[in-house]
């Protein structure tokens, strides 16, 4: 049966080469076609930078360190590069959440506005003052993102900087030492 199959292939391929060369591929009818294409929404992020920020301090470090209240824990922004498609009424938010933060510390998230980069209706930074970022509660980093592109890489989108404060006077940053602290962003459509 196979074999038949693959004959009648072979025959009706020759037979349309066979026209196709008698009509020398070219097409001379013109026609219009209206297509019409819908997207209802979409949304894309990307986080360049890491996510998961290992604390690892030498001694000397440390030493200087409990000096201070507040530490910045990116050496570079993350930056938030998304693309958004929306209709009827939709806007979309960026989120931040970090599950695990030790008691007597807060980590805090300072989000830039959206970068001159791309076009199209980017949103705000919630607050571009450092903000806490509480345990296992969602924050919302930009809001009142429409229809949007803010390009891609670094120095594209939304800077953020992550940085962590002793809100106990007791503590010591040397209890963080060799911590992980794991962001997640998300990018949610809202009315």
């Amino acid at each position: 049966m196979r074999s038949t199959n693959y004959k009648y292939f072979w025959i009706v391929f020759a037979l349309t080469l066979l026209q196709s060369n008698q009509s020398g591929f070219a097409q001379t009818d013109e026609a219009q076609h209206a297509i019409n294409v819908e997207f209802t929404e979409v949304a894309v992020l990307e986080v360049i930078g890491e996510t998961e920020l290992f604390v690892d301090w030498s001694e000397e470090d440390l030493e200087g360190l409990d000096q201070l209240d507040e530490v910045n824990l990116t050496d570079n922004a993350l930056w938030l590069n998304y693309t958004t498609i929306a209709h009827n009424g939709v806007n979309y938010k960026i989120t931040a959440l970090c599950a695990q933060i030790p008691q007597g510390f807060e980590l805090l998230l300072t989000a830039a506005n959206p970068s001159e980069t791309g076009g199209g209706t980017k949103g705000l930074a919630i607050s571009t003052l450092p903000t806490p970022l509480l345990q296992v509660t969602v924050l919302d980093v930009v809001h009142l993102i429409g229809s949007a592109y803010t390009g891609v890489g670094e120095g594209s989108g939304v800077a953020v900087d992550i940085s962590i404060r002793k809100i106990d006077p007791g503590k010591s940053f040397s209890e963080i030492n060799q911590s992980l602290f794991s962001l997640d962003f998300d990018i949610l459509s809202y009315q």
